[in-house]
């Protein structure tokens, strides 16, 4: 994927607190996705953890993973409720720096196609 964002433009700007709340969104599907991960991977992580002592502590760090990221979106749009929307912030400059092309396009406010998910392998 490229980390460049699309588009970039005067319609980037945004205030803090929107920025905040896409931020918010981001993590809280993040945690989601682990969240789903560990439903479908289940009884083979159970498997696992039962054979060694290390595995388990290591598949119980998933389960701080999506407890840690719901906190944190929960945390950042509590955030961006208490700020005051205050000068227009571009995020396009921080954007170009992610590796992953959808989540700076998502962060940038500008809609994604979701087209067929190829897993990429890198």
């Amino acid at each position: 994927m490229s980390a460049r964002p699309r588009n970039r433009g005067a319609a980037d700007a945004t205030t803090l607190p929107v920025l905040l709340g896409r931020v918010a969104t981001e993590l809280g599907a993040r945690a989601r996705d682990v969240n789903d991960l560990q439903v479908k991977l289940g009884p083979v992580l159970a498997e696992l953890a039962s054979e060694s002592h290390h595995l388990s502590a290591d598949i119980q760090r998933l389960d701080l993973l999506a407890q840690s990221l719901a906190s944190l979106s929960a945390f950042v749009q509590g955030l961006g409720a208490s700020c005051g929307a205050g000068a227009p912030v571009d995020p396009a400059p921080l954007a170009e720096a992610l590796p992953l092309r959808d989540l700076a396009e998502r962060l940038c406010g500008r809609a994604v196609v979701d087209e067929a998910k190829d897993l990429e392998l890198f």
